[in-house]
């Protein structure tokens, strides 16, 4: 009986402690990945595993995307929701925080299950050139762009000929992209009449379709970039570094980590996300110029916040309330200061600056898992190996083991789930999350959505100056002791529960094998003068 009740505690406390290594197991695998990590990843790190940790029930899926457009998500979460801006993280006790803000990651027209889209435009022009992508001319000779300028771009066609063109009035040059050319004909075939028609509703009768449309046998595009699919679809990696060997294109941790698209992009650049809306909410032009220079000034915000004095000259009072006033004071004064790090990325050369991007874990239920991702690889094919598997069921296969480091998965942006994002629970982790910036970015966004409404109004103070010079409201004296002492104080220590249960059973083993060891030295033994001598006959 000891033994059997020795065996199941073992049992037991084995079974434990695989479940609450779990998350770490892929981090040990991928060891390579992270023994270079320097001090910022390493604690963001830190929250990406809780978050993991805290949901091992549930599916958990990687997306990268840029600073910008998850600010946009969140304040136009706001407007379909219509719920005040506010910075939310979970208590996970991590060094970087977690943001735990809802967002709306695509915009759906009236009661359209999937987002729209509109026609791509083939015309190469100013603001479109793309170096060694396929064109033709009007003489239709094909060929890759070769060199780009402001005024001119020179393509080498492909019997032998090269050529230069001049922007022409209207803006653009005398080009067509051959790839978004060819994108014309699934534009019918991928409206929302024709989804509803052809019964698609979830990921699976989705890629199942696109199959029958010849999109996943498309040469001249690659396939989840062709408009109405990649407005429709996300790229995730279902592990944390998955794909993280094979450069930082398809993964998501290195993406991440890049950190180079705030200065590519700008909040208030004409990004499709931001375009669609405006028209979604038939923004006047006013509106949207308004939006754009509250944009702008973010963006300065975000990209100065060492030095958010360098500002100063895009303030514009008429733009923004009292409140995010106020927040800009408190900001300049309290002079956030980012952290110094050093970017180690994958397959690449070493870069020196700070990643702004944001990592979003996805949080779904199973259920809802198996409704809107399916198992894929590079381009958005699928990629499961048993086509009537349920996405949990390969999920569970892949997740955090080597299997899962060369699959991606795609995620259907279906409106139920992801309109107003009550269905789907975000993570995000960004180096920009530490700062006290937040709280000013919140309230600035705020503003912006009110804007979008048309419900904003201006500050309005017989003193009113700009940042720089504004004063916030004094502390009452007799309270400032008393705050400082609140400060002081050390905030309690919380021990992670899973760890002591853990070492609770452990001991409870050891225990039982002292116990059982001792009842053993202690067994009755037969005194050596009451033995019966079984004697052996003499040989004849």
């Amino acid at each position: 009986m000891a033994l059997l009740a020795l065996w199941i505690i073992v049992t037991s406390f084995a079974s434990v402690l695989c479940a609450e290594i779990g998350p770490y197991l892929e981090i040990q695998r991928h060891k390579e990945a992270v023994e270079k990590l320097d001090q910022e990843d390493s604690g963001i790190l830190d929250g990406i595993v809780a978050v993991e940790k805290q949901h091992m029930e549930q599916v958990v899926l990687y997306h990268a995307l840029p600073f910008y457009l998850y600010i946009l998500m969140w304040i136009w979460n706001g407007v379909v929701d219509e719920k005040a801006l506010k910075w939310q993280t979970e208590d996970l006790k991590t060094p970087y925080p977690v943001a735990k803000s809802p967002l709306s990651m695509r915009v759906f027209e009236g009661k359209n299950r999937f987002p729209s889209f509109s026609a791509p435009d083939p015309r190469v022009c100013k603001d479109s050139v793309t170096g060694f992508a396929e064109v033709r001319d009007q003489r239709d000779r094909v060929g890759k762009i070769m060199s780009t300028g402001t005024t001119q771009v020179g393509v080498n066609f492909q019997n032998g000929e090269s050529e230069d063109f001049s922007l022409q009035p209207d803006g653009c040059f005398e080009l067509i992209y051959t790839g978004l050319e060819a994108q014309g004909k699934y534009v019918e075939a991928l409206s929302e009449a024709e989804l509803t028609k052809q019964h698609v509703d979830n990921s699976r009768s989705f890629s199942e379709y696109l199959e029958r449309i010849g999109v996943w046998n498309d040469t001249k595009n690659t396939p989840d970039h062709i408009a109405g699919v990649r407005q429709r679809i996300i790229s995730v990696n279902l592990n944390v570094f998955g794909y993280w060997r094979t450069g930082w294109t398809d993964s998501s941790w290195d993406i991440f980590r890049k950190g180079l698209t705030l200065h590519a992009f700008g909040l208030g650049g004409r990004v499709p996300f931001l375009e669609d809306i405006f028209s979604n909410l038939q923004a006047s032009t006013d509106t949207q110029k308004t939006v754009e220079k509250q944009l702008d000034f973010m963006t300065c915000i975000i990209g100065n916040r060492e030095s958010t004095a360098d500002c100063d000259s895009k303030f514009d009072e008429s733009l923004w309330s009292c409140e995010s006033e106020d927040q800009l004071v408190q900001l300049k004064k309290s002079s956030p200061k980012a952290e110094k790090c050093h970017k180690i990325i994958t397959g690449t050369s070493d870069n020196d600056q700070c990643g702004t991007d944001v990592l979003l874990q996805l949080i779904l239920s199973r259920d809802l898992a198996n409704e809107l991702v399916y198992v894929s690889v590079e381009g958005g094919k699928p990629g499961w190996e048993n086509a009537s598997e349920a996405f949990s069921e390969s999920y569970d296969k892949l997740k955090n083991h080597e299997a899962g480091d060369s699959k991606q998965g795609r995620v259907l942006l279906r409106s139920d789930a992801f309109h107003n994002g009550r269905l789907v629970t975000f993570a995000g982790h960004s180096s920009l999350f530490k700062d006290e910036l937040m709280t000013s970015l919140s309230s600035l966004g705020e503003d912006v959505r009110r804007t979008l409404l048309g419900r904003f109004e201006a500050c309005e103070r017989p003193d009113t100056t700009a940042p720089g010079t504004t004063m916030a409201p004094e502390k009452d004296p007799s309270t400032t002791a008393a705050e400082d002492e609140s400060k002081k104080k050390k905030t309690p220590v919380k021990f992670d529960v899973g760890v002591f249960r853990v070492v609770a059973i452990l001991l409870l083993a050891v225990g039982a094998i002292l116990f059982a060891y001792h009842r053993w030295q202690r067994r009755p033994r037969q005194p050596q003068e009451d033995r019966r001598v079984i004697e052996m006959p003499e040989r004849a």
